[in-house]
């Protein structure tokens, strides 16, 4: 009898074990990294309160509760902030989510967005000018979206949203997701650091022909209001 699939079992299984156990190494070592946006540590809680900006330029501050959903399916270490800025003719809607210890706290908008009715039209990475320590302006991914909904006589109605992302954590920001995971498995190897990312949106709905006039809106408000919730 040939004995090679055995030795290929127990080689497989003595692989398994060691990268099973490197694994748990790096997760009991770790420590976790301080966040890339302002918050304090929620006294009884494994969540942090994040500190949303009250005032950004001549917006009335609205704070919203996470959703129901979001809190029953994160991981409970998971923080979330949410507040609208509305004035008379329209609003944006600015969350974080910030990740504790389980990295799946942080996922891709693209699901949440699709699953809420809304298709996605565009995507592209585009500057907004928050200047960083670099010198540079703040990179953000930009989705253009559409959705059908019904007014209140009961009529089918076509309306558009700007949703603007990114990721941050100390000293580090991008709006690219395999960055970030590369970033994070790098953090971890080098100094077993589990970086501490948060996931920021900004969207504010408009309809058909307004999108330009709707992002230079969203642009103009986070030049105000990013210094004030992210530390750069």
């Amino acid at each position: 009898m040939n004995s090679m699939p055995l030795k290929l079992v127990v080689a497989n299984f003595v692989l398994i074990s060691v990268a099973s156990a490197f694994l748990m190494y790096l997760k009991t070592s770790q420590k976790l990294g301080a966040p890339g946006v302002k918050a304090t540590q929620n006294s009884g809680s494994a969540r942090m309160d994040i500190q949303l900006p009250s005032n950004v330029l001549n917006y009335r501050t609205e704070p919203q509760k996470p959703f129901p959903e979001e809190l029953g399916v994160l991981p409970k270490d998971t923080s979330i902030a949410r507040s609208r800025y509305s004035n008379t003719n329209n609003y944006i809607d600015l969350a974080v989510v910030l990740m504790g210890t389980d990295r799946t706290s942080i996922h891709q908008p693209q699901f949440c967005l699709t699953g809420q009715g809304w298709h996605i039209d565009q995507t592209e990475t585009v500057k907004v000018p928050v200047k960083l320590p670099s010198g540079e302006e703040m990179p953000v991914m930009k989705l253009t979206t559409t959705k059908q909904v019904t007014d209140p006589a009961g009529k089918q109605i076509t309306v558009r949203g700007i949703f603007v992302y990114w990721f941050v954590a100390k000293g580090m920001q991008t709006p690219l997701h395999g960055q970030r995971m590369w970033w994070m498995a790098k953090g971890l190897l080098q100094n077993r650091e589990l970086q501490r990312w948060a996931y920021v949106t900004c969207f504010s709905p408009c309809f058909p022909g307004q999108e330009e006039i709707t992002f230079d809106r969203v642009k103009q408000f986070l030049v105000a209001a990013a210094p004030q919730f992210q530390t750069f």
